[in-house]
Protein backbone atom coordinates (compact mmCIF):
# COMPACT_ATOMS: atom_id res chain seq x y z
CA UNK A 1 0.00 0.00 0.00
CA UNK A 2 2.05 2.96 -1.18
CA UNK A 3 1.04 5.76 0.93
CA UNK A 4 -1.60 7.50 -0.50
CA UNK A 5 -2.57 11.30 -1.35
CA UNK A 6 -5.25 11.69 1.01
CA UNK A 7 -2.40 10.85 4.04
CA UNK A 8 -3.03 14.16 5.42
CA UNK A 9 -1.53 13.63 8.97
CA UNK A 10 1.52 14.65 10.94
CA UNK A 11 3.41 12.58 13.05
CA UNK A 12 6.19 13.31 15.29
CA UNK A 13 8.58 10.79 16.37
CA UNK A 14 10.42 10.78 19.42
CA UNK A 15 13.77 9.62 19.82
CA UNK A 16 15.29 9.53 23.65
CA UNK A 17 18.55 9.86 24.56
CA UNK A 18 21.09 7.94 26.29
CA UNK A 19 22.66 7.70 29.67
CA UNK A 20 24.49 5.20 31.48
CA UNK A 21 23.31 3.12 34.31
CA UNK A 22 26.42 1.65 35.70
CA UNK A 23 28.17 0.49 32.37
CA UNK A 24 24.71 -0.09 31.18
CA UNK A 25 22.71 2.28 27.95
CA UNK A 26 19.46 3.50 29.10
CA UNK A 27 16.66 5.44 26.76
CA UNK A 28 16.14 8.97 28.54
CA UNK A 29 13.21 10.31 27.47
CA UNK A 30 14.01 13.68 29.58
CA UNK A 31 16.32 14.04 26.91
CA UNK A 32 14.27 13.59 23.45
CA UNK A 33 14.84 14.57 19.88
CA UNK A 34 11.38 15.35 17.73
CA UNK A 35 11.32 14.86 14.29
CA UNK A 36 7.76 16.02 12.22
CA UNK A 37 6.34 13.94 9.71
CA UNK A 38 4.05 14.73 7.38
CA UNK A 39 2.02 12.93 4.90
CA UNK A 40 1.52 9.73 7.14
CA UNK A 41 -1.88 7.91 7.56
CA UNK A 42 -2.80 6.13 10.59
CA UNK A 43 -5.26 3.62 10.68
CA UNK A 44 -6.80 2.54 13.85
CA UNK A 45 -6.47 -1.40 14.00
CA UNK A 46 -8.43 -2.49 18.33
CA UNK A 47 -9.02 -1.81 21.50
CA UNK A 48 -8.81 -4.08 23.98
CA UNK A 49 -10.73 -3.36 27.44
CA UNK A 50 -8.69 -5.19 30.33
CA UNK A 51 -10.41 -5.43 33.22
CA UNK A 52 -9.10 -5.72 36.75
CA UNK A 53 -9.56 -9.36 38.25
CA UNK A 54 -8.12 -11.02 41.49
CA UNK A 55 -8.13 -7.96 44.18
CA UNK A 56 -6.33 -5.58 41.57
CA UNK A 57 -7.84 -2.45 41.19
CA UNK A 58 -6.22 -1.51 37.67
CA UNK A 59 -8.58 -1.61 34.36
CA UNK A 60 -7.58 -0.12 31.23
CA UNK A 61 -7.95 -0.26 27.57
CA UNK A 62 -4.71 -1.26 25.41
CA UNK A 63 -5.12 0.50 21.50
CA UNK A 64 -3.39 -0.76 18.87
CA UNK A 65 -2.79 1.31 15.22
CA UNK A 66 -1.11 1.21 12.09
CA UNK A 67 1.35 3.70 10.93
CA UNK A 68 2.35 4.42 7.57
CA UNK A 69 5.22 6.82 6.90
CA UNK A 70 6.71 7.78 3.88
CA UNK A 71 9.46 5.99 2.24
CA UNK A 72 13.04 6.59 3.88
CA UNK A 73 11.40 7.53 7.61
CA UNK A 74 14.30 6.84 10.23
CA UNK A 75 12.38 5.22 13.06
CA UNK A 76 13.36 2.26 15.53
CA UNK A 77 11.06 0.22 17.75
CA UNK A 78 12.80 2.55 20.77
CA UNK A 79 10.91 5.57 18.97
CA UNK A 80 7.90 6.81 20.24
CA UNK A 81 5.08 8.66 17.95
CA UNK A 82 3.02 11.63 18.89
CA UNK A 83 -0.19 12.38 17.52
CA UNK A 84 -2.95 14.83 18.34
CA UNK A 85 -1.23 15.03 21.48
CA UNK A 86 -1.19 11.44 22.15
CA UNK A 87 2.30 8.91 22.59
CA UNK A 88 2.67 5.55 21.19
CA UNK A 89 5.12 2.99 21.70
CA UNK A 90 6.17 1.49 18.45
CA UNK A 91 5.19 -2.17 18.73
CA UNK A 92 7.51 -4.61 17.12
CA UNK A 93 10.44 -3.24 14.62
CA UNK A 94 9.14 -0.88 11.36
CA UNK A 95 8.80 -2.84 8.16
CA UNK A 96 10.06 -1.30 5.21
CA UNK A 97 7.59 -2.32 2.43
CA UNK A 98 8.84 -2.43 -1.82
CA UNK A 99 6.28 -1.75 -4.43
CA UNK A 100 6.16 -4.65 -7.23
CA UNK A 101 9.00 -2.30 -8.90
CA UNK A 102 11.51 -3.20 -6.08
CA UNK A 103 11.54 0.36 -4.46
CA UNK A 104 10.79 0.96 -0.88
CA UNK A 105 7.20 2.36 -1.08
CA UNK A 106 6.74 3.06 2.25
CA UNK A 107 7.47 2.45 6.13
CA UNK A 108 4.71 0.23 8.24
CA UNK A 109 4.83 0.96 11.73
CA UNK A 110 2.70 -1.12 14.88
CA UNK A 111 1.82 1.25 17.45
CA UNK A 112 0.54 0.88 21.34
CA UNK A 113 -1.32 3.17 23.51
CA UNK A 114 -1.95 2.05 27.01
CA UNK A 115 -5.03 3.82 29.16
CA UNK A 116 -6.37 3.53 32.52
Amino acid sequence: MRVPSFARHTVTILTPGEYNDHGVTRPDWDNVTEVAVPRCLLVPLQGDELIAAGGSNRSGVEMLWKLHLPPGTQITAQDRVRFRGSDYEVHGHPMQWDSPSGALDHVAVYLKRWEG
